[in-house]
């Protein structure tokens, strides 16, 4: 959010609210190119090459932890690659 959220006044204004919109909008466009099956989620495969495609190159351990965090369960949905775009862009 701290991303878009540029003149800390309390409210998203217009142009806050289509920078955030064209960001998701961004985001799933790379998840849907790197759900190479669409089936609606990534494994963890694809979840690197997507990453990579961002220009997000994680050390083993790095992806590891991202993986234990967001990536529970085999697989990840739209929204927590989003999540996880997110924080990696706050962090990184």
């Amino acid at each position: 959010f701290s991303m878009v959220y540029t003149d800390h006044n309390g409210l998203i204004d217009r142009q806050e609210f289509r920078d955030l919109q064209l960001r998701v909008m961004f985001w799933r466009k790379v998840f849907d190119k790197n759900d190479r099956d669409k089936n609606g989620v990534i494994d963890e495969g694809e979840l690197k090459m997507a990453l990579d495609s961002l220009g997000i190159h994680l050390t083993a351990k790095e992806f590891s932890g991202i993986r234990t965090v967001y990536f529970p369960h085999a697989s990840m949905k739209l929204d927590d690659f989003i999540e996880c775009c997110v924080y990696l862009r706050s962090v990184l």
